[in-house]
């Protein structure tokens, strides 16, 4: 059975008589009647709204993310309910849509920070600039890495089994003289 996110909310939130339980208690009127006015674009519910959940909203994402940063998120998610007040899709009410978008908002931004912190190791790695591929490998400088390559090769096929395994542990995998042993 998969888990609905804005169920469980909902149903926590019922039972215990949180968030989505006292919206009408919160919005001074019956929570159908509000989304009904806020779809019409009466900026007074919305700014009941606003005023009432903002500090919520910042409180919830601020368990994820920095303070400033749960405030840019939670004025993205107010905002985007303004600009898409008439098609705006509520199932489980308003507090836990609000709740539920801007926790979810709060993980995706901890998503995308930890992929640009990997992407940032491997540029420091590589020491090479953002979105700049590394310079082409001048032709004589190839060649004679792969002349070397071919020497190396055609030299450890000539010796036994256990000195090309001591060798490549050493100077390829990079483990000491104790660690071979």
């Amino acid at each position: 059975m998969q888990l609905n996110v804005g169920m469980l909310l909902a149903a926590a939130e019922e039972h215990a008589g949180g968030p989505g339980h006292r919206v009408p208690d919160l919005l001074g009127m019956p929570e159908a009647e509000f989304i009904e006015r806020l779809r019409a674009g009466d900026e007074a519910a919305y700014t009941k709204m606003y005023t009432t959940f903002q500090p919520r909203l910042v409180a919830i994402a601020t368990a994820y993310v920095d303070r400033s940063i749960a405030e840019d998120l939670t004025q993205d998610v107010l905002g985007y309910v303004w600009e898409h007040r008439e098609e705006w899709s509520i199932e489980r009410g308003v507090g836990v849509y609000l709740y539920a978008t801007v926790r979810n908002r709060a993980l995706k931004y901890l998503r995308h920070d930890r992929v640009i912190a990997r992407l940032e190791h491997v540029l420091d790695v590589a020491e090479a600039p953002p979105g700049m591929g590394g310079a082409n490998e001048n032709a004589d400088a190839r060649l004679e890495r792969e002349d070397v390559r071919a020497a190396v090769d055609a030299a450890l096929a000539r010796i036994s089994d256990g000195a090309r395994t001591a060798f490549l542990l050493r100077w390829m995998h990079e483990l000491s003289y104790a660690e071979i042993a």
